[in-house]
């Protein structure tokens, strides 16, 4: 019990050494189980939030230190193959996107993490559509134009922020805009110069009055 609070996959793992080594005749037997039980639980959050952070390797090796003797050793087996679906996705393209839908849909009615597959899937599906709509919207910006980076940021703002492709939806934002803004404000600071071209005080008066529309 000390190990299990202290915490930590290494930890948890040595409390489960001890609670393994005791007698199976001891009187504490339903204890065991239930401290065995905690600490599966415990490393089942261990492999989540892991995974949330897109370690994969911690995540595994957590849920690969429970006992299969637990209660709900399906559920682990379902976690593995969500922890190796979602690896997939980590590279924000769609071929990942596909082969982690691809894996999860293998998974039946009948398995303990069903609805969370089925989730991950309607997640992953939605995240694969603003994929391609950031593809276009860069397709668009490509060739420079007002008119093209006006139909890209059009687009990216399309991508919900808390997405899996919202950060890179707002780097896009932001650079196109900053691009559109520099053609939108180039043609006011051209006319301001040529006022400024005479030198006297109301020419440069005039220009700086031109300068000073952009925003």
């Amino acid at each position: 019990k000390r190990l299990a609070d202290t915490g930590g996959i290494d930890n948890l793992n040595k409390a489960l050494g001890v609670l393994q080594d005791l007698s199976d005749g001891t009187i504490f037997k339903k204890s065991i189980q239930t401290l065995t039980t905690k600490i599966a639980r415990d490393l089942v959050e261990i492999a989540e939030s892991s995974l949330n952070k897109q370690d994969l390797n911690t995540a595994l090796n957590a849920l690969q230190q429970i006992p299969r003797e637990v209660s709900f050793w399906p559920e682990v087996q379902d976690w593995i193959d969500i922890a190796n679906a979602m690896s997939d996705t980590w590279s924000g393209e769609v071929i990942g996107y596909e082969a982690a839908i691809a894996q999860l849909k293998k998974m039946g009615p009948d398995r303990p993490l069903y609805a969370k597959a089925q989730n991950y899937i309607q997640q992953w599906s939605g995240d694969i559509s603003y994929v391609r709509l950031l593809q276009d919207a860069q397709a668009k910006a490509a060739d420079g134009s007002p008119q093209g980076l006006a139909i890209a940021i059009q687009q990216a703002n399309q991508v919900p922020a808390d997405s899996s492709q919202g950060k890179n939806a707002k780097q896009f934002i932001s650079d196109w805009s900053s691009a559109l803004s520099e053609q939108e404000d180039q043609p006011i600071l051209s006319r301001a110069d040529d006022l400024s071209l005479q030198g006297d005080p109301a020419s440069l008066q005039a220009a700086i009055q031109e300068a000073q529309r952009i925003a």
